[in-house]
């Protein structure tokens, strides 16, 4: 057990550090509510304005759950994720899920223009160490390996 001298004498140092950070704290000038700075920084942008336009549009399209012609459940789009060959000829075909129906289709191309295709991972030479069968009858249940407490 510390002294108590020695313990008044940290206690003391703490609420001297304490009072630093405070006096520190009370002079620091408030920084600017970053809302307050974007707010209205939009306004008369004709940009902004037609994409509120937009969006408006494209929610009142779209039918409430419960009103008739409504999707049951399924999504208006779907998202696939691939890698495509074109060719020289500018031709790019890509292979769907079976559940979409043939026909047209609305569809959006994003092409990397730096394309990062995923490397054939490296196989590790981890040494390997024959120990025979497992004895009959271990359980690796977590009760039977650490007891009652689980841990």
């Amino acid at each position: 057990m510390m002294p108590q001298t020695e313990l008044e004498a940290r206690l003391l140092a703490v609420e001297a550090a304490l009072q630093e950070i405070q006096r520190r704290l009370a002079t620091l000038a408030p920084r600017p509510n970053w809302l307050d700075a974007m707010s209205g920084s939009f306004k008369d942008d004709p940009a902004f304005a037609e994409v509120i336009a937009l969006g408006r549009a494209f929610r009142e399209a779209q039918p409430y759950p419960d009103e008739p012609g409504a999707p049951t459940g399924e999504s208006p789009m779907r998202t696939i994720e691939t890698t495509a060959t074109i060719t020289a000829e500018g031709t790019l075909t890509v292979q769907v899920p079976p559940d979409i129906p043939p026909g047209p289709h609305h569809v959006v191309v994003w092409i990397d223009d730096q394309p990062s295709l995923p490397e054939a991972r490296q196989r590790h030479d981890f040494p390997v160490i024959h120990v025979g069968a497992w004895p009959a009858g271990l359980s690796l249940r977590r009760e039977d390996m650490y007891g009652d407490e689980g841990r």
